[in-house]
């Protein structure tokens, strides 16, 4: 007989900030935190009003959730009520979802390490296992990541 996952929320905090697309004026972003079959776990969300979620699931012991477990989480936060709610609207200061999201992985994969990639190196890269950041348009591998060593090998970190 299949056994559900069991999912308890310790802290689930929605943050309101303007979203102008769709008709719609508002997104909350979900910072939660509790456990997933007894592993704890932290989670950053995307719960946008057409329902869909994006979700990223960090696992406090550093490993990966099955996709049954992933999916038992992004369904429980999608109906999760709020245990407290900051309305982040008109606020010129509010973070956004790529803030938390920073948050997260720092805390469970180490900081960022740019890397000095030319564009038809990029493959290279990316099968070495470095990430592409959009947002400064540099590649990447985290500290805490076990190919650091390896892809340093063949690219120099990017210090400006």
């Amino acid at each position: 007989m299949f056994a559900p996952d069991i999912v308890i929320f310790n802290q689930v905090t929605h943050y309101l900030v303007e979203y102008p697309k769709n008709e719609c004026d508002v997104r909350k972003l979900v910072v939660a935190s509790g456990t997933c079959n007894d592993v704890p776990f932290e989670a950053t969300a995307i719960n946008d009003p057409d329902f869909s979620t994006k979700l990223d699931l960090f696992r406090g012991d550093g490993g990966r959730f099955s996709k049954l477990e992933f999916q038992s989480v992004q369904r429980r936060i999608k109906m999760a009520k709020p245990m407290e709610i900051f309305d982040r609207r008109g606020d010129l200061d509010a973070k956004g979802y790529e803030f938390f999201y920073g948050q997260m992985c720092e805390k469970y994969f180490g900081e960022k390490v740019y890397l000095r990639v030319t564009f038809n190196r990029k493959d290279e890269a990316k099968n070495l296992g470095a990430e592409w950041d959009s947002a400064v348009k540099k590649w990447f591998c985290f500290s805490s990541s076990p190919d650091l060593r390896r892809i340093e090998e063949y690219f120099c970190r990017d210090e400006s």
